[in-house]
């Protein structure tokens, strides 16, 4: 989210209450992504980008999510970052099509997804979660 964004409290894990931003169907979601190096290390990568997925939760089996909903954008190429950085993006009215929901046994539920792409180490994700009322 910008600065000015709208924020809802809500429950997340674990019971903790959390300040998150709010978007609508007509809605920029925007951020900025942070990637920390530590002084005197580099982070090797074959890509980094951002995604806004839309998926559902079944609370009952943590294995089983569906993801309805995914766009993405490349904010840095395969290369090498000898500092940290930040990466400004935004989505112009990405696909959301329903609202955010906590049920007994689903959860509907959006997230911006930073992917650092790692070839052969894996990747690194970190998921922040946002709210959707349309």
């Amino acid at each position: 989210g910008e600065p000015g964004q709208r924020t809802k409290s809500v429950k997340g894990k674990h019971g903790i209450v959390e300040s998150r931003y709010v978007f609508g169907a007509d809605d920029t979601v925007a951020g900025t992504a942070v990637i920390s190096v530590p002084q005197g290390s580099s982070l090797d990568h074959s890509g980094i980008q951002v995604c806004i997925v839309g998926k559902v939760d079944m609370l009952y089996d943590s294995s089983s999510s569906i993801e309805f909903s995914c766009v993405c954008q490349e904010l840095e190429p395969a290369g090498t970052l000898s500092e940290s950085k930040q990466f400004k993006w935004q989505f112009g009215h990405p696909e959301l099509v329903a609202e955010t929901y906590s049920g007994l046994n689903v959860r509907v539920r959006y997230c911006a997804r930073l992917i650092v792409d790692r070839g052969f180490r894996g990747n690194t994700t970190k998921d922040v979660d946002f709210v959707v009322q349309l």
